[in-house]
C-alpha cells in the first residue's frame, strides 16, 4: 500500500504552513509599523504648527484628563483623550492647540497607543520574516532523521500526480517506488510532494528509502541521488553544476 502521509509531505507541508504564516505576520506587522508611523507623523505636524499653552488638569481617570486652558484670550475645556501618568487635579500642564481650532489639543506626551502598536508591529514583523526566513531554508534531508532509521534502495516504479494535494487546483508530482522491507517483505514507497515535473530530470532509476523500525508507516524517500532539485524546485545547497531551474518553477 502507498502512504502518502510520508516525513517528506509532512515537512513540506509544515513549510508552506510556516510560509504562509510568516507572510500574514508580516503584512499585519507592516499595518502597525505604518500606523504608529502615521500617528507619530501627525502628533509631530499637530506640534510643529500648534500654539503652547498652559494648563491647568480639571480632573484625571484611569482613560482620560480633562483640562482648561485659555486661547486667544478665550476659556476652554477639554479632553486629552489618553491618561498622563502622576498628573492630578489642579497640576499644570502644557498643552498645544490648533490655531484655526483652539478646541483641538495635544500634549506632548503621546498615550499607550503608538507604543502598543509600534511594539506589537515590530514582534510581529520580526516573527513573520524569521519564519519566511526558515520556510525557504528548511530541508528534510537524510541527516536530520534518526540514526536508527533504516535505508534500503527502492527502483522507481512510475511519476504520477498526487491528487489528495492541491494548490490552487494545482496538483504535485511523486515519485512511486518498490523495494524491500529488511526483512525481506517487497512494499510501495511515495515520495514527498514535487512541485514540477520531474520526467524529464531524472537522472537515475533508484531511491534510498529511509524506515522507521518502530512504525512501518514512517519513511522518508531520499530525491537527491536522482533529481538536481529539491521538492519545490530549488537547487540542493551542494549542488553548484548551475543547471537552469525547471520549467513551471
Amino acid at each position: 500500500m502507498c502512504i502518502s502521509e510520508t516525513a517528506s509531505v509532512k515537512f513540506t507541508l509544515f513549510k508552506r504552513c510556516l510560509c504562509a504564516t510568516g507572510v500574514v505576520l508580516l503584512l499585519v506587522g507592516n499595518v502597525f509599523l505604518g500606523m504608529a508611523f502615521a500617528m507619530a507623523l501627525d502628533a509631530a505636524c499637530f506640534l510643529k504648527h500648534g500654539i503652547r499653552a498652559e494648563a491647568i488638569v480639571g480632573d484625571a481617570w484611569d482613560d482620560n484628563v480633562m483640562i482648561r486652558y485659555q486661547a486667544g484670550g478665550d476659556a476652554y475645556a477639554g479632553f486629552l483623550g489618553c491618561p498622563i501618568p502622576s498628573v492630578r487635579k489642579g497640576d499644570p500642564i502644557t498643552v498645544y492647540y490648533d490655531p484655526e481650532n483652539p478646541g483641538r489639543i495635544r500634549t506632548c506626551y503621546s498615550g499607550p497607543s503608538k507604543s502598543i502598536l509600534l511594539t506589537a508591529g515590530m514582534a510581529l514583523a520580526t516573527c513573520g520574516s524569521l519564519m519566511l526566513i526558515f520556510s525557504q531554508a528548511g530541508r528534510c534531508p537524510d541527516q536530520w532523521l534518526p540514526e536508527d532509521w533504516d535505508c534500503v534502495w527502492a527502483d522507481i516504479i512510475s511519476i504520477e500526480k498526487d491528487q489528495g494535494i492541491s494548490d490552487g487546483g494545482t496538483h504535485p508530482y511523486r515519485l512511486i517506488c518498490g523495494g524491500a522491507w529488511p526483512d525481506g517483505t517487497v512494499r510501495e514507497f511515495c515520495s514527498g510532494p514535487i512541485w514540477y515535473d520531474p520526467s524529464s530530470w531524472l537522472k537515475g532509476g533508484a531511491v534510498p528509502v529511509y524506515l522507521n523500525p518502530e512504525d512501518s508507516g514512517d519513511y522518508y524517500v531520499d530525491i537527491r541521488p536522482v533529481l538536481p532539485y529539491d521538492e519545490m524546485g530549488r537547487k540542493w545547497e551542494d549542488d553548484k553544476d548551475g543547471q537552469p531551474c525547471p520549467p513551471g518553477v
